[in-house]
């Protein structure tokens, strides 16, 4: 698939957006989950005019493998926007109960008036959204404690739309991954790729590995010759340097032909799962 030609929205997720766009004017707020290492490119432009004038807090999952200087900046370009920020490990029940006591304690002036005569509050309803693969099937099971939404390390396992009870006071929708419909800009889905939010089959792998070694190297030299041992080989070009990171693992086929190829995968995996080091695209 040629990257200029990429519309990656499959019908699972043209019926999806439709129904959040029902659902959502009976919610109270919206939680926005998303991937700190690529906070602009998480946050689908299709879903802005949905959230206007709800309660609005954004999860930020993989804080920790993300730039802090980065994060920091867009922490606070959120709250600008209006948003109550949370960077938490989704894995963590005990983390993501600062997020459960947050929605616990936001009330109304209506529910005030109904605490002073004694009566009891009605349920806030909150709607989790964000790009597949990004954490909120995880985060929605640490906030119940319990295994409620499908969790699985590939993008698109959820595919309808489920209501859930957080707590007495809190319920929210669990609902799919959305994306863009289509992805013009070729950096912009090839950093969706990169971390996972678009399938990796979706795309030429060369391609792929090359914009995430130029990345590096552009921006974190040091990691990457940090993680592969490298030494002088960044003025090499993309090819000459997988050839490096084989060598160095001792990747080869038979007749001790060099398997490139699997310095590919193992780039591409470790780049999506964190272990070269602390990165951001939005630096």
């Amino acid at each position: 698939m040629a990257i200029n030609d990429i519309h990656y929205f499959p019908g699972h997720m043209q019926k999806a957006l439709r129904e959040i766009s029902n659902k959502i004017k009976d919610c109270d707020g919206i939680i926005e989950v998303i991937d700190a290492r690529a906070i602009n490119a998480s946050f689908p432009i299709n879903l802005d005019s949905l959230i206007n004038n709800k309660i609005k807090i954004a999860v930020l999952t993989k804080s920790d493998i993300a730039s802090i200087s980065n994060v920091d900046r867009q922490v606070s370009y959120l709250k600008n926007k209006g948003f109550t920020v949370y960077k938490l490990d989704v894995r963590n029940v005990s983390d993501c109960q600062k997020l459960t006591n947050y929605l616990n304690s936001i009330k109304s002036k209506k529910d005030e008036k109904f605490l002073k005569l004694g009566f009891p509050i009605t349920k806030k309803r909150y709607m989790i959204l964000g790009i597949p693969n990004v954490g909120k099937s995880t985060l929605i099971n640490s906030l119940c404690k319990k295994y409620k939404a499908q969790v699985e390390n590939k993008p698109g396992k959820t595919r309808a739309e489920t209501l859930i009870q957080v707590s007495k006071y809190v319920e929210i929708y669990d609902t799919p991954g959305i994306l863009s419909p289509n992805y013009e800009d070729k950096n912009l889905a090839y950093i969706l790729a990169s971390i996972g939010s678009l399938k990796i089959e979706n795309f030429n792998k060369v391609n792929l590995s090359d914009f995430v070694l130029d990345f590096l190297k552009n921006k974190f030299p040091t990691l990457l010759i940090e993680k592969y041992s490298l030494i002088d080989d960044l003025n090499k070009n993309n090819e000459e340097i997988l050839m490096r990171i084989s060598k160095n693992r001792n990747f080869y086929l038979l007749n001790n032909v060099i398997d490139i190829e699997r310095a590919r995968d193992l780039l591409l995996k470790d780049f999506r799962n964190g272990y070269i080091g602390r990165i951001s695209f939005d630096e």
